[in-house]
């Protein structure tokens, strides 16, 4: 994949419309947080490479990112991406090419997206998480990495060992409303209706 970071921001008589980057253009809303830098609570189980430093976002030609959306530093966008309005995309996340990120999505840290995958309006993927090409997530469908649900007489140490965001290979369909849970290895190909949980 081939990907530039941003340049100079292009205008035309209705407005800011995007960045020109190199001889190829992609677009990003006035409105859109883009290259923001991670913050984490003390009590953040994110890992140890959180004070890591990171660099702007990489972005693939004709990708768009839409008002509202957040993109945070460290991640890497592949071409011909669509980030909906108000979608987060964390830090350390990689899109593969013709992704979609729908409205109000939420990609956490750590989140690989293979080419032609759609996650759709208000999906949720905790941070680890990686999806082959081809893939669906419906609607408000959702993933988990902590076996211990956030349980306060947990230490974090323990939950950060225990962490295991599922794995999705290539071509499965998820259902709006599935949650699919810590650890779970879904095989390519794999059509899960609405509301299942794995």
């Amino acid at each position: 994949m081939e990907h530039k970071t941003l340049s100079e921001a292009v205008w035309e008589d209705e407005g800011f419309i995007g960045y020109k980057v190199g001889a190829g253009f992609y677009r990003v809303s006035r409105d859109a947080m883009f290259g923001v830098y991670p913050e984490f609570a003390a009590s953040s189980n994110t890992d140890e490479n959180r004070f890591a430093e990171f660099s702007a976002p990489a972005v693939g030609l004709g990708t768009v990112v839409r008002p509202g959306a957040s993109v945070y530093a460290g991640t890497i966008i592949g071409k011909y991406c669509f980030i909906g309005d108000s979608a987060l995309v964390r830090e350390r996340v990689v899109l593969g090419d013709n992704v979609i990120i729908g409205a109000g999505a939420i990609v956490e840290n750590g989140v690989v997206l293979g080419d032609n995958t759609k996650v759709m309006t208000g999906a949720y993927l905790c941070a680890g998480t990686q999806i082959g090409e081809n893939c669906f997530v419906g609607p408000r469908a959702v993933t988990l990495n902590d076996k211990f649900m956030g349980d306060p007489a947990v230490p974090d140490k323990v939950r950060r060992e225990h962490r295991a965001a599922p794995v999705i290979e290539s071509g499965v369909l998820i259902g709006g409303n599935s949650t699919i849970l810590p650890g779970v290895h879904i095989a390519p190909g794999v059509k899960m209706g609405a509301a299942t949980i794995v």
